[in-house]
């Protein structure tokens, strides 16, 4: 059985990139006669890390006609016509060439419309736009209605889901009326684990060091995270202002990750609070210097409003560092591994500041059960498993038909 890898995450993409790399490493130590891998790109940058990994690719290179057509397809008048003349989008076209009988999306994708007869496991990281849909991001033209389409079908037409958490499952099965049964729970499985040499100094290059310029017994939060309005770097800003009203010179904020719509208006209020020696930027940042930053940092804080696990969540787990996670957001099962706070009240992290000063919280017994917990779910072992079960299970049936 020949299997399709769909792999259509940009670099850019951030932590989307990184989830489908790993995934697609461990997805390759599949071995089995029975199954071909072959993974589809959609860049020649792409492919030439995927070919350095040892992965085998297709590289589908979109053109100006399928551009046009993803468009134009959405307009019932095209719809039909092209139903009528039986046509078949280059896509499928590639796929049927290729001889590929099964695919696998990494990610959330809007292939799944152009998959024609081929049946296809999905992947949903969250679906919190349902219940957060007030943001600017899931508020744009078209986004929202988009989105729940892509959804609404291609939950219906899979053959599997794989989602990270039971409590993404939970939402999956309440908001689109999904079998449970069909949903696999597979926890984000993070890329910098795997080239982390312990071997290696970690030391904050001169660059970023200069940059952050801790004094005295100053230490930092790491916040690695795009600009979405629902990322919440204004609560960090509200953190940030109120340490200085208290005149507390502790704490410092780092934050990496691409603009999205909302770094400008971040940026501006930290000038207008004067409050750029204690929340620094950065733009891109190596994968070397991203594990500088974790572990020479004091924890991560998330004060998020979206996701209920996340790859700075187990990056965090494996690098044995503290994490401040919003409130009610998390899968309940993560909670005991992190310090909630409110995402609403800034008071309520400075509060959890003070009880780990006082001994209170102790960070070390976290950081160690939280270690503990990753080594258990975030296994290469168990996403095989999870991937190789579905895969025998769609094998057996495939072979009541003919292809």
């Amino acid at each position: 059985m020949n299997i399709g890898i769909i792999f259509d995450a940009p670099k850019s993409s951030g932590g989307g990139f990184f989830q489908s790399l790993s995934s697609a490493i461990i997805l390759n130590k599949i071995k089995d006669p029975r199954f071909n891998f072959f993974y589809i790109v959609f860049s020649d940058e792409v492919e030439k890390t995927l070919l350095s990994k040892g992965l085998k690719t297709i590289n589908f290179k979109k053109n100006l006609f399928f551009n046009i057509y993803k468009k134009i397809i959405k307009i019932s008048f095209f719809s039909t016509l092209f139903n009528r003349l039986k046509y078949k989008n280059l896509f499928y076209k590639l796929l049927k060439k290729s001889k590929i009988n099964f695919v696998v999306f990494l990610g959330p994708s809007n292939l799944t419309n152009f998959l024609e007869d081929i049946n296809f496991s999905y992947s949903i990281y969250d679906v919190q736009h349902k219940s957060h849909s007030f943001f600017p991001e899931y508020r744009s033209k078209n986004y929202f209605s988009d989105r729940e389409n892509l959804l609404q079908k291609s939950i219906d037409r899979s053959f599997k889901i794989f989602v990270d958490t039971d409590t993404t499952k939970k939402d999956v099965v309440f908001y689109y009326n999904c079998k449970p049964e069909k949903i696999i729970v597979q926890s984000f499985i993070p890329f910098l684990p795997k080239i982390f040499d312990e071997k290696k100094k970690y030391e904050l290059s001169v660059k970023i060091k200069n940059r952050i310029n801790l004094k005295n017994n100053e230490k930092y939060f790491f916040y690695p995270a795009q600009f979405w309005a629902h990322k919440n770097h204004r609560y960090i800003v509200d953190f940030l202002k109120l340490l200085k009203k208290n005149s507390n010179k502790t704490y410092k904020v780092v934050c990496c990750g691409s603009e999205k719509g909302n770094r400008n208006y971040i940026e501006k209020i930290i000038k207008e609070n004067n409050l750029t020696e204690k929340f620094i930027v950065f733009n891109y940042l190596s994968n070397d210097e991203v594990i500088e930053l974790y572990l020479n940092s004091f924890a991560l804080i998330m004060p998020t409003y979206v996701a209920r696990s996340t790859l700075p969540l187990y990056e965090s787990f494996f690098f044995k560092k503290p994490v401040f996670y919003s409130n009610d957001i998390l899968d309940e099962k993560l909670y005991q591994f992190v310090i909630g706070f409110n995402s609403q009240n800034p008071e309520d992290l400075l509060n959890k500041l003070k009880n780990i000063e006082n001994g209170k919280i102790d960070l070390n017994k976290l950081t160690n059960s939280a270690f503990e917990h990753y080594k258990g779910t975030c296994s290469d072992e168990v996403f095989v498993n999870n991937y190789k079960k579905v895969l025998d299970e769609y094998d057996y049936l495939r072979n009541r038909w003919e292809d």
